[in-house]
């Protein structure tokens, strides 16, 4: 990835995913990277606009749940269905601590602008494959107390996410 700042205090990306046209039969592969672009990019504008030249620590939870053909409402399990661009939101009580802005809201796909528990960026996704739902929470903390915060905050995201199998 290539970013230059252009007049204006805006600025100029240009991405290569790494793949080759190779025809036809790749098509569909290299489309099928494009949905997880559009947040990624996303979180990059909010990065400039918000943290430009904070460090950066990062949290990634993945949880697999089998044998399902619908994604848990993981939106509803946080208290944040039915939120909007702009909303100031907080996670319900029970869940992990979240507190902030929405910056995007897509079909699978929930990012908020926190300032709880630190300043950074929450990517919420949950979507199905086959008879399996695929959770994944990230968050990136920008700051120096960013790895202790991170440190304090991914168990309890693994452990809530793990116990979303058990309401399944």
């Amino acid at each position: 990835m290539l970013v230059e700042a252009v007049s204006g205090g805006a600025c100029r990306v240009r991405l290569s995913s790494g793949f080759l046209d190779r025809g036809e039969e790749w098509k569909d592969m290299i489309d099928g990277t494009m949905h997880g672009w559009v947040p990624a990019m996303r979180n990059l504008q909010v990065y400039l606009t918000h943290f430009r030249g904070m460090p950066t620590t990062t949290m990634l939870v993945q949880h697999e749940i089998s044998g399902v053909e619908q994604a848990p409402n993981v939106r509803e399990a946080l208290g944040l269905s039915g939120v909007s661009v702009g909303d100031e939101v907080e996670t319900a009580s029970g869940a992990p601590t979240l507190r902030g802005t929405v910056e995007y809201v897509h079909d699978d796909v929930l990012a908020i602008r926190t300032s709880e528990p630190t300043a950074g960026i929450f990517g919420i996704a949950a979507s199905g494959y086959g008879t399996s739902v695929g959770v994944i929470i990230q968050g990136s903390f920008y700051g120096p107390e960013g790895p202790a915060v991170r440190d304090q905050v991914e168990p309890r995201w693994r452990e809530w996410v793990e116990s979303l199998t058990k309401t399944q």
